[in-house]
């Protein structure tokens, strides 16, 4: 049985060799609409003059995956990346959504300039023991702070701008504490150095980069 000359049927099995060529045509124009039903989710109609088929806007997926592993095949998944694939995206979940581009020049994964954030949670009791490294992916130019409950958060901002440790002193209305943050490659130690009371709770942070 021959497919539908409306495109609505996908059979690879069909027609079978030996099959009468009285459906040649069925099957002809069954494939040609089909093709042309299935381009149109994501792509310009197809044509007589050869236009058409372009990618509509948004029609193009990213790489974004769960994993931290960056891609080095393309969607196929057996051919590797190379110079072909220059402007490729990829949306790096490893710090918190950041977008990169494949340089088909350097064969590498380049971060795309603009706005950069991430974020953790962290005990208190843990940054008073000692230094924890958190994970940022990048040197950041703000850090917002909050530690405490929910119904009574301490907040400050410490703004890491070079390599040397960063030491802010934090005020609340009747104590203060000191803190400390150290580039750590692309990562960074945050430790409470000092104070004149023991914060408790949850430390929450976030680490933004504007360029």
């Amino acid at each position: 049985m021959a497919n539908l000359a409306d495109g609505t049927t996908w059979d690879e099995n069909v027609p079978v060799i030996g099959s009468d060529r009285r459906d040649g045509h069925q099957e002809i124009l069954g494939l040609r609409k089909g093709t042309r039903i299935r381009l149109a989710y994501e792509h310009e109609t197809l044509a007589a003059s050869s236009a058409g088929g372009e990618h509509k806007k948004g029609s193009a997926k990213a790489y974004h995956d769960t994993d931290t592993a960056e891609p080095t095949q393309r969607p196929d998944g057996s051919t590797n990346l190379d110079i072909n694939d220059d402007g490729r995206l990829w949306v790096d979940n490893t710090t918190g959504q950041i977008l990169q581009v494949w340089d088909g020049a350097t064969l590498a994964w380049i971060q795309v300039a603009g706005v950069r954030m991430a974020s953790g949670t962290e005990t208190v009791a843990g940054l008073i023991a000692g230094a924890i490294t958190v994970t940022i992916g990048f040197l950041p130019d703000v850090i917002y702070c909050m530690y405490g409950s929910s119904a009574a958060l301490n907040q400050f901002i410490a703004m890491p701008r070079d390599l040397n440790p960063h030491d802010i002193r934090e005020y609340t209305t009747v104590n203060s504490n000191d803190w400390r943050f150290t580039v750590n490659g692309n990562d960074m130690d945050i430790q409470r150095i000092t104070g004149t009371h023991t914060p408790t709770g949850t430390f929450y942070w976030r680490a933004v980069k504007y360029a």
